[in-house]
């Protein structure tokens, strides 16, 4: 399934689709939570916030690679969700210049946060190729050759 393919099942309110995006995203999200400082807790939170946000914006999403891959407009998701939960992680303990400074510590996903979502992505798509390999290997055309 292409990232545009499963945009549009998405869009359609396809269960099928939502479960195999929750698979295909599931470890990207959490790994990227653990590589910015997050505990475990709050990375079940980032996973089931990015998710809902995610949710809550694929009806309006439009996927156009001429003005950004989908990795990029997903990791902004998950790294503006990060710094969320860790503006509400010391929330309670700082005074608000501080809390000004975390909101602009990280705006962007930085070099490393972009290269282990840019690894999963590869992952992902040697995953999906090898599953068209072996279908294509079982299949009784081929099998006949």
């Amino acid at each position: 399934t292409t990232i545009k393919t499963l945009i549009d099942n998405l869009k359609d309110g396809n269960d099928a689709s939502w479960q195999i995006f929750f698979e295909r995203y599931r470890n990207v999200i959490i790994d990227l939570g653990v590589l910015k400082g997050l505990t475990d807790d709050e990375c079940e939170e980032l996973l089931q916030e990015v998710m809902k946000r995610f949710y809550q914006r694929s009806q309006s999403f439009v996927f156009d690679p001429a003005i950004a891959k989908f990795r990029t407009y997903f990791g902004r998701i998950i790294n503006g969700l990060i710094i969320d939960i860790k503006r509400k992680r010391i929330k309670n303990t700082v005074s608000d210049d501080v809390l000004e400074f975390v909101s602009a510590e990280d705006p962007m996903p930085d070099e490393l946060f972009d290269n282990v979502l840019q690894e999963h992505w590869r992952n992902i798509i040697k995953d999906d190729i090898l599953k068209v390999t072996f279908t294509l290997s079982d299949s009784p055309i081929l099998s006949a050759s």
